[in-house]
């Protein structure tokens, strides 16, 4: 199952008690989870403090135990979406939109 996580956190740098290396420590999660197969891309969102993510996990509670690994979790504010392949949205799209199409008998 893929997920496209979208984070939206709040300014890390003003808040008392973050970890002076914590965006290092961000990226290396990135990099490792990219090796590992479970991040299938990542991306900054220009212009903005945030980022997103398109996860691969097997179960919803993986998906869980990654968002709260993720060293960024205390910060950030997510928004998921469940993702499907999109080839296959537009067969069954075609196929209900022709059928909608067809005059009555």
């Amino acid at each position: 199952m893929r997920f496209l996580i979208i984070d939206r956190g709040t300014t890390v740098e003003t808040q008392q008690g973050v970890p002076p290396n914590i965006f290092h420590q961000a990226k290396e999660w990135v990099q490792e989870k990219m090796g590992e197969g479970k991040i299938a891309m990542a991306y900054a969102l220009a212009g903005e403090h945030a980022s997103c993510l398109v996860l691969d996990v097997d179960s919803l509670e993986e998906l869980d135990d990654l968002l709260m690994e993720y060293p960024l979790s205390a910060y950030s504010i997510f928004e998921i979406y469940a993702l499907s392949d999109i080839a296959r949205s537009y067969d069954k799209a075609a196929k209900i939109y022709a059928k909608a199409a067809r005059p009555a008998a």
